[in-house]
């Protein structure tokens, strides 16, 4: 009876929305709260989102603290490396330090090797290195090449012992007392220093005096300052006369000299007139040769002449050495109250 009929079928039109069941249901009859549910996980979902309060400060004091220690961190890893620095720094001073110790105490032993082998003996303070050769004048010293020219041409190949050690102390201006056997070549120890000091000519009278106890050792000293001097125009006199004329040194002479080589007697005999016939003020280098023989007590020896002369030598700033083959009381007693910071050398066995 009903397949006559047709049957009703709602159609949704494509402008029309299914509402949402939650949604229209008021709230009278929202029997099952799903509105409430809803809004209570979303009110969950923004609340677990927050940060408290207290957390953020803590968060916050924490990344300051986190900013302090990294700075911290820096200022140790700086100091560290400062220290590091500083600690190889010192490290390479004390390494350097030693090297140049170790140096020093192997060149000791190489010059206290050489001393021993050429039976050189000293006693002094800051007593510098002997000499091998003549060459190291040049090298070491300076030495003008004029001298060195005139020592080869005298035959001079190597130092001997008393030279070696003689002349570098000569060189630096030091106070000597040397004592050698007779013929070892001190007269050219000290002739090379005094040359290298004098330098050039100057008129202002003597600047060297060389006494020696005979009229033939002066005559021989004076020969080898000639020869030694060759090319430089140093003037060089021998006192051979006892009664020399004043008018030759006196203050008013116009000739002057540079070097003078004499015997005691004669000198003093100029020395002791009146007015002196000659002025030593000028003298910056006295040279005692064969001190031994000009120190011997009794009517041979010539101490109180000695004694004039070096009254005589009034320069403050003069230097002296002794020369001698032998060491008397006498003469070490004379040094060590007369010289200054006075080096003594011995050669021999």
């Amino acid at each position: 009876m009903f397949s006559g009929m047709t049957h009703f079928q709602p159609t949704q039109g494509k402008d029309e929305k299914i509402p949402d069941v939650q949604e229209s249901v008021p709230d009278a009859v929202d029997f099952f709260g799903h509105r409430q549910s809803k809004e209570q996980s979303l009110e969950h979902d923004l609340k677990s989102c927050e940060i408290p309060k207290s957390e953020a400060k803590k968060k916050l004091k924490d990344g300051g603290g986190d900013e302090d220690r990294k700075k911290k961190r820096n200022k140790k890893r700086k100091r560290e490396n400062d220290n590091s620095e500083v600690d190889e720094e010192q490290s390479h001073k004390k390494k350097e330090k030693h090297s140049i110790e170790k140096l020093a105490e192997l060149q000791k032993e190489k010059v206290n090797a050489f001393r021993n082998k050429h039976h050189i003996y000293v006693n002094g303070s800051d007593i510098p290195d002997p000499i091998e050769c003549f060459t190291d004048l040049d090298t070491q010293y300076s030495l003008p090449h004029y001298i060195l020219n005139n020592v080869l041409e005298s035959g001079y190949a190597q130092p001997t012992p008393i030279q070696m050690q003689a002349i570098p102390l000569l060189l630096q201006d030091r106070e000597l007392l040397a004592c050698a056997p007779t013929g070892s070549g001190k007269t050219a120890a000290f002739i090379l220093p005094v040359l290298y000091h004098l330098k050039e000519p100057k008129k202002c009278g003597f600047r060297c005096v060389v006494v020696s106890p005979t009229r033939e050792l002066a005559q021989q000293i004076y020969r080898e300052f000639c020869r030694l001097s060759k090319g430089k125009a140093l003037r060089i006199h021998i006192l051979t006369k006892a009664k020399a004329n004043a008018n030759n040194f006196g203050p008013k002479s116009s000739k002057r000299f540079d070097i003078l080589v004499t015997t005691p007697n004669r000198l003093v005999h100029m020395l002791q007139q009146d007015p002196p016939a000659i002025q030593l003020d000028s003298v910056e280098w006295l040279i005692l040769d064969e001190a031994d023989k000009l120190f011997e007590k009794g009517k041979d020896g010539f101490r109180d002449q000695i004694a004039t002369i070096y009254q005589a030598c009034s320069n403050p700033k003069i230097k002296r050495a002794l020369f001698s083959a032998t060491l008397s009381n006498g003469i070490e007693e004379w040094t060590r109250v007369h010289l200054d910071n006075v080096v003594r050398i011995t050669v021999g066995v």
